[in-house]
């Protein structure tokens, strides 16, 4: 009775090993078409994404609150941002820009205004002046040349990366 046990037993155990090693593989295989390249954001010159067009105008600093003893201030970038899609692309510009340092991803944007203040609405092929707000940390923006502005975009497992250093 243990022979046939056995005899049964060892082809299953195989047969699980090469379905959990076949599985492992098939659920890895996406990441091996991942490509990342890196573009630098320029002052004043146009960028194409895919989906919009970016250029950054300038850069500066609010000190706003003081909680305990971490004091918080606003950075903010004016862009001019001309939407290339039909949609409005604002949320998926919430998603993608983000504040980078030596440290660490320094926090992603908290807004993105039109002239008035207001959320910016982006219309089809029109480009508009807005600022993207970010609050971070005081002492994380205090030497601006440690903070960067990073913008990252995918597109079927290619992902793009454009940085802006202050």
């Amino acid at each position: 009775m243990s022979k046939i046990k056995l005899l049964v037993a060892i082809p299953v155990v195989l047969v699980l090993g090469v379905l959990l090693i076949l599985g492992y593989q098939h659920a890895n295989q996406p990441f091996r078409d991942f490509t990342m390249s890196e573009k630098k954001l320029v002052k004043d010159r146009w960028v194409e994404t895919a989906d919009y067009k970016l250029k950054v105008v300038g850069v500066k600093e609010e000190k706003q609150k003081k909680a305990g003893e971490l004091a918080w201030s606003n950075l903010i970038v004016s862009v001019l941002i001309e939407n290339k899609k039909h949609q409005n692309i604002r949320s998926q510009l919430l998603g993608e820009i983000f504040l980078s340092s030596e440290k660490a991803s320094s926090g992603q944007a908290l807004d993105i205004l039109n002239e008035d203040g207001h959320s910016a609405v982006f219309k089809l092929g029109k480009a508009i002046p807005c600022q993207i707000i970010f609050e971070t940390p005081l002492r994380d923006v205090t030497d601006l040349t440690k903070v960067w502005m990073t913008v990252m975009q995918n597109k079927e497992h290619q992902y793009t990366k454009y940085v802006y250093h202050f």
